[in-house]
């Protein structure tokens, strides 16, 4: 594969994408963020990649050792795209109407990514934003949709917001066979890195772990490994299958590897009652596999539900056990794909499961290197590779297509010296030089003598067709003092009748006019103090409490910038100007009458 260029701006760079991750936890990493992380270290060599995660946790700090750039931004999931709803439709312009959703849309500005690619089907807000300003995006399904009355509606989503759906099996497009995606469609398992797992040390690590847990070499292992324990995962079933087994086969051990919870502690109560505590050896969660693995001679794994993939049994198969399986979704594909057919069970057959465990214990079975052979012709780094490469060429083509229709709708041209601020993103920028220059506190827009009232709102995609310039620090020079007066005299700010607004693929949100300076005969508002929240009733204007004045100026310090701001038509007797400012921190609607007049602004605009 070769390193993607693309023309930006008249001049050759690499593309940039964005990969959001839903979650990044501190105790495992999930499938899905293992499948994120091994996509974002396949593309690096060859994009710019950026990892957006909620929080720290394992997967950010992975990142950051293989030297990706790592972002903090945490939003709102939409989880009735998994477990589809008679509402969802409502759910997702409600959540397009989100706080987070603005702030992404932020992010996407000072970023400036040239494709985005979100991870799990919950994972809509980063495709709302991507798509709001034209973005190209990479929807990556790592789980099959529950199908019911309302899945149409999930699917319609998902299809709304991507340009390409990326599965990581078969079993995860069941739920969009009714749906024409099949330009869209691409199918990218995971792949499986025996290097990583150092199997030249399985030998040493299966016998001191052994010695450690007090298995002797004479007893066989029946494993089950789940990094979370919960019923869909079937613990209850191999308790069950564990000790009908245990009665005609005591020389055998029987190994839970996980996490703890109510779960495991109801499955212990069947393992304390049976009698056969001693042969059950209970473990936490070992995020080194290799430590594990090697100790187990036979995995099984009685999923409940349709997995999207299985990881676990991939990696039992990657590791030479013999691995047992129920049919469940991906597990069915991915022993149907290496040559063991034969460990599948059907699903929720507890006899049938306690019959092939007996049948593979008295069994040697195939050759655990053919096996391991298997796993890399199927899921390893070339095959991976090879599914990926046409991927890329996809990508760099339309996002240069994407890249020169936002570049070629930059009309008119913005205005030197201008303030310009989006429909919902809470961020204002200033342009010099062709360039837009993310102002990013109060403080910094005040020490400029820059004024509210000078800001511009425009369509966020307008605004991505500017190149981006360096940031406006606090320190800058008081000559900035003259630049909203030169662009009010010089030129004439871009109106709403002649900026281009794009095509609306998000939730359908009330456009709201562009703020224009007062005429100078109008006494412009203090610059100190931008002007606070007001009421219109019944034609009197009535000014906040003294509290909620207090807490807006103890709050306004730390918050980003004021956000938006709309002039309200002129009467016959005064022009009134009504301000809105969107806020950071939920914490700063605790006051009951702030949060009425916030929801009051929202209707009107």
């Amino acid at each position: 594969m070769q390193e993607a260029i693309i023309k930006r701006w008249g001049s050759w760079e690499r593309m940039k994408v964005m990969l959001f991750s839903h979650m990044c936890g501190d105790q495992f990493m999930t499938g899905a963020e293992k499948s994120l992380l091994m996509l974002v270290q396949e593309l690096s060599p060859y994009l710019d990649c950026v990892l957006v995660v909620p929080e720290k946790g394992i997967l950010s700090s992975a990142a950051a050792k293989l030297e990706i750039k790592v972002i903090e931004q945490s939003y709102p999931l939409l989880w009735s795209l998994y477990e589809p709803e008679g509402t969802l439709r409502q759910q997702a312009v409600r959540i397009g109407n989100s706080e987070g959703y603005g702030e992404l849309l932020e992010l996407l500005l000072l970023q400036a990514p040239d494709l985005v690619i979100v991870n799990t089907c919950v994972n809509i807000l980063p495709a709302m934003a991507a798509k709001k300003l034209g973005i190209p995006v990479a929807w990556l399904i790592t789980e099959k949709i529950n199908e019911n009355a309302w899945t149409p509606l999930a699917v319609e989503q998902i299809d709304r917001y991507s340009d390409w759906i990326i599965g990581i099996s078969k079993t995860v497009r069941l739920p969009f066979e009714h749906r024409d995606i099949e330009h869209k469609w691409h199918l990218l398992p995971p792949v499986w890195r025996e290097e990583v797992y150092h199997p030249e040390t399985w030998d040493d690590q299966s016998q001191s772990q052994r010695q450690r847990l007090g298995i002797g070499e004479s007893n066989p292992v029946v494993g089950f490994i789940s990094a979370s324990l919960h019923k869909q995962k079937g613990l209850e079933h191999f308790i069950k299958m564990a000790l009908e087994v245990g009665k005609s086969r005591p020389d055998v051990r029987f190994l839970i590897a996980g996490g703890e919870g109510d779960y495991l502690d109801e499955g212990m109560k069947l393992i304390e009652a049976s009698g056969y505590r001693d042969r059950f050896l209970i473990t936490g969660f070992e995020s080194r596999l290799e430590r594990i693995y090697p100790v187990i001679d036979i995995l099984v794994v009685p999923s409940l539900v349709d997995e999207g993939f299985g990881l676990t049994a991939l990696e039992g198969l990657g590791f030479g056990k013999t691995v047992i399986a129920y049919r469940s979704g991906g597990l069915e594909e991915i022993l149907m794909s290496t040559g063991q057919g034969s460990g599948l069970v059907s699903k929720k057959d507890l006899d049938s499961l306690i019959h092939h465990v007996l049948e593979r214990l008295s069994d040697t079975g195939a050759s655990a290197q053919l096996q391991r052979q298997a796993v890399m012709d199927v899921y390893g780094l070339r095959a991976y590779r090879s599914r990926l490469k046409p991927l890329l060429r996809q990508f760099r083509s339309k996002a240069g297509e994407a890249l020169e229709n936002i570049q070629s709708s930059l009309e008119p041209v913005p205005n030197e010296g201008g303030l310009y601020a989006g429909v919902q993103s809470p961020v204002v920028f200033v342009v010099e030089n062709g360039k837009k220059r993310h102002i990013p506190t109060p403080d910094s827009f005040e020490a400029c003598g820059y004024r509210w009232e000078d800001v511009i709102q425009v369509p966020e995609a307008w605004l991505l067709g500017i190149p981006n310039g360096t940031p406006l620090s606090s320190d800058a020079p008081a000559a900035r003092l003259t630049h909203s007066e030169e662009a009010r005299t010089d030129s004439t700010p871009p109106t709403p009748s002649n900026i281009p607004v794009p095509e609306v693929t998000g939730p359908t949100i009330q456009q709201q006019p562009v703020i224009q300076a007062p005429p100078r005969s109008q006494s412009p508002p203090s610059q100190s103090k931008p002007l606070l929240f007001t009421h219109k009733r019944a034609g009197k204007k009535r000014k906040r409490t003294a509290r909620g004045r207090r807490l807006v100026k103890r709050r306004l310090s730390s918050s980003r910038i004021i956000r938006r701001a709309r002039k309200v038509a002129p009467s016959r007797r005064k022009r009134k100007l009504h301000f809105k400012i969107s806020h950071r921190r939920k914490s700063f609607m605790s006051s009951k009458r702030i949060r009425s007049t916030r929801r009051k602004t929202l209707k009107k605009l």
